[in-house]
């Protein structure tokens, strides 16, 4: 197994990984499938509340530090060089942090990258030049004439089918199978965006995460009047708007990025916290699951 940090005290020790085997043979982590991610997180009342993921929302919001050391300690050391360059030299402990940083910038902007709506299929042509098919559906046959391309397939998709990495909600490469719309699993699958909004997992200690994501939940669970032995406020099938606020202390944990141009140009704005848009899929004594389906990104919801 290669070198990788998992144990970081962080909101990011929250999400789950799975090995997969690189094309060098190298024994790496990636994380599971959206569907397969789950955090289980328990309130001052006894109350368990089980979370829960659709609509890619964990790969295609949750950000994090590079698990990789040997990649941070490259990234710090060329922090570490541009700083004597500048004539501030920087501590290792500020090197090492500044690399982490531009590490996950870079990531974070990769994923929008992905999600642009001017990605080109493996076959050359735009998203926008492949047919509708439909709400929630693979683009289909090119319309360019000559193409013989049948169904859109980004070069990130692709290039996770071929290294066995997680796909769309439900599937991993290795046991796929030859499905008719396999080519087209993309863990950032979704309405295509020139913006997006992310969530930087490291910037939030472990324990203080869970009860920001508690207090949500309790705040529409049991809402101001709400008494024990009373029932809960929400029947399974119900929808409610979390916030999830991480205080002043964590200004940057939560990111907004744009993207516009060609070549692209990023711009990023730092905040404080979001809301997340999430329903109630089951309800048991003492245990409530809730699955996480949407960022709300404008009007009264809006990320601050």
């Amino acid at each position: 197994m290669a070198d990788h940090q998992t144990n970081t005290g962080t909101g990011a020790d929250l999400l789950s990984y799975r090995e997969y085997v690189d094309a060098t043979g190298e024994h790496r982590l990636t994380r599971v499938a959206t569907c397969d991610e789950k955090w289980v997180v328990s309130d001052w009342d006894g109350e368990t509340y089980y979370v829960t993921f659709a609509n890619n929302f964990s790969k295609k919001h949750l950000a994090t530090f590079s698990k990789s050391r040997e990649s941070n300690e490259v990234a710090a050391y060329y922090a570490w060089l541009e700083s004597t360059r500048g004539g501030t030299e920087l501590a290792p402990h500020e090197a090492w942090e500044r690399g982490e940083h531009h590490m996950a910038e870079s990531k974070m902007q990769q994923t929008l990258t992905n999600r642009r709506p001017n990605v080109r299929c493996r076959c050359g042509h735009r998203y926008n030049q492949h047919a509708h098919r439909g709400p929630g559906q693979p683009k289909g046959a090119c319309s360019v004439g000559g193409c013989g391309c049948a169904r859109y397939t980004s070069p990130y998709a692709e290039a996770r089918i071929n290294a066995g990495k997680a796909l769309e909600d439900n599937a991993f490469a290795h046991d796929a199978g030859p499905t008719p719309n396999s080519a087209n699993r993309n863990p950032l699958a979704g309405a295509t965006t020139n913006r997006n909004t992310f969530i930087l997992l490291n910037y939030v200690p472990r324990d203080t995460f869970k009860e920001v994501v508690v207090r949500s939940l309790q705040a529409v669970e049991k809402p101001p009047g709400w008494s024990k032995g009373d029932p809960l406020a929400k029947a399974r099938h119900d929808e409610a708007e979390l916030k999830w606020d991480f205080g002043p202390a964590h200004l940057g944990a939560v990111v907004q990025m744009q993207v516009a141009g060609n070549p692209p140009v990023f711009t990023m704005t730092k905040m404080r916290g979001c809301w997340v848009k999430a329903r109630k899929t089951a309800t048991d004594w003492g245990k409530q699951t809730w699955e996480i389906f949407h960022m709300e990104t404008g009007g009264a919801h809006a990320p601050f």
